[in-house]
């Protein structure tokens, strides 16, 4: 018998009056991120720190270390980061850089599949913790799934060691992979602002590693509807998780 997963919250946006937006003070200390940087910003390439951490197969301190110049450390974040991870990254950063962009499919999708402690769209601090943290345990949950199906078809025990390992070996390669694609796109100069990837960059990347471990290409990263066109999908659902990704590249 299914589960029966409650409805989330839904937020109804109040009608406001017009209003003349108030200029910027001088002086404005605001944290910048990539919504607000220059688009020739240099900070873009992976740092010494960003590459200690990927030669230690630190998932979380190189996450960690993108957050606030790359959108998808904010995934990142969510996969291998804990609760308290997530809130001290969007306390280093604009708060509004972590809320989704949201369109009718993407919002008419989450009031289905979302449960109901996760409020669409999120707004505040604890709705965007609880956001992303059902962004990460729903990642996570596919690619477990893909990984223990792939086990079995080789005949082993899908046991929780062996899950787990390959889990971790996957998100290994996924990092390695993004810090790639992120050198050659700056290398290259690719899109409207290089070292910033688009969100097919990021798919294509997945779906390279998810191949060479054995695993659909629609496990996660963008598309994972394998009967819709990549370039719709990407269109539709790249908000939920890449909000200020480049356009193209």
């Amino acid at each position: 018998m299914p589960l029966a997963i409650a409805a989330p919250t839904i937020r109804t946006a109040p009608v406001l009056p017009d209003a003349s937006v108030p200029a910027a003070p001088a002086g404005n200390s605001a944290i910048d991120t990539f919504e607000s940087q220059a688009r020739s910003t240099p900070d873009l390439a992976i740092s010494p720190k960003e590459r200690l951490a990927l030669n230690n197969n630190d998932l979380s301190g190189f996450w960690n270390a993108r957050i606030g110049k790359d959108p998808i450390a904010r995934l990142g974040v969510a996969f291998w980061g804990d609760a308290n991870d997530l809130s001290q990254a969007m306390d280093r950063t604009d708060l509004d850089s972590w809320k989704p962009q949201l369109n009718f499919f993407t919002q008419l999708y989450l009031q289905f599949t979302a449960p109901a402690h996760v409020t669409i769209p999120p707004e505040t601090k604890d709705e965007l913790l609880s956001y992303w943290q059902y962004m990460g345990t729903m990642a996570e949950t596919r690619l477990k799934d893909a990984i223990a199906h792939e086990i079995s078809s080789r005949g082993e025990e899908p046991s929780s060691e062996a899950i787990n390992a390959a889990y971790r070996d996957v998100g290994i390669k996924l990092a390695h992979a993004h810090a790639r694609a992120v050198t050659n796109d700056l290398e290259q100069k690719i899109g409207n602002t290089p070292g910033l990837l688009s969100a097919g960059q990021v798919s294509s990347y997945h779906q390279s590693v998810f191949a060479s471990s054995n695993l659909p290409t629609s496990t996660y990263g963008g598309t994972t509807y394998s009967l819709v066109p990549d370039i719709l999908e990407l269109g539709l659902t790249s908000g939920l998780y890449a909000k200020g990704a480049d356009a193209w590249g």
